[in-house]
């Protein structure tokens, strides 16, 4: 975490950092006005609908990107344009974010990875979103990152993170171990790319 300071330290120490006023008053009102436009393009081409089932969807291929169900939940990922969307374009490959993404990962964020993205909740009791479990990826490189352009309530189902969690403490190899042998056990097409963990496991690896 040479050279970033109180940010790389928070970062090594919790597993997540939350950075408020990322952009000065100006450039953030220009992309959120590219996503704004975007989301209503988007909708107006395929109108945003929320999900039946109770698994993982399979994406639906659109000019500007592409919806995935989970459960109820519409997932949409629009596509950055850098001539549609030139703040957007801009904002993908900012340095901050790319010192933070090397400083983890080894590699410098890329901007082909950023997307903008609308998350419409479905209803949980009727179309489970297993997504809403707390799990681990084990497909994913080990940095994401969410820049909210706009405020989320709890009830709208913010991001939540497990402070701690990224540490490969004793108990969390053991529970990583046991995930890993009980999903090679599996046969494949069966096995889930996400180890999930319950509050009693989470309460047993000693995290909140």
């Amino acid at each position: 975490m040479t050279g970033l300071g109180d940010e790389g330290r928070l970062l090594s120490e919790q597993g997540y950092l939350a950075l408020e006023n990322f952009l000065p008053d100006d450039q953030f009102a220009m992309l959120l006005a590219e996503a704004d436009k975007a989301v209503a393009s988007a909708n107006a081409d395929a109108p945003a609908q929320v999900g039946e089932g109770r698994q993982f969807g399979a994406k639906k291929a659109h000019p500007w990107g592409f919806d995935r169900h989970d459960g109820g939940t519409l997932n949409r990922f629009l596509e950055i344009n850098p001539t549609l969307h030139p703040c957007a374009s801009e904002f993908s490959r900012h340095e901050r974010l790319s010192a933070l993404s090397e400083a983890i990962s080894g590699g410098r964020q890329k901007s082909k990875y950023v997307w903008f993205y609308l998350t419409l909740h479905g209803d949980q009791e009727r179309a489970s979103d297993p997504q809403k479990a707390f799990h681990r990826d084990t497909f994913f490189s080990s940095l994401k990152f969410w820049y909210f352009l706009k405020p989320v309530s709890e009830q709208e189902g913010p991001f939540e993170y497990v402070p701690g969690s990224h540490k490969l403490t004793a108990e969390r190899l053991d529970w990583e171990h046991e995930k890993a042998t009980a999903a090679i056990a599996r046969p494949r097409g069966k096995r889930s790319s996400s180890f999930r963990i319950s509050e009693a496991e989470l309460s047993g690896m000693n995290l909140p």
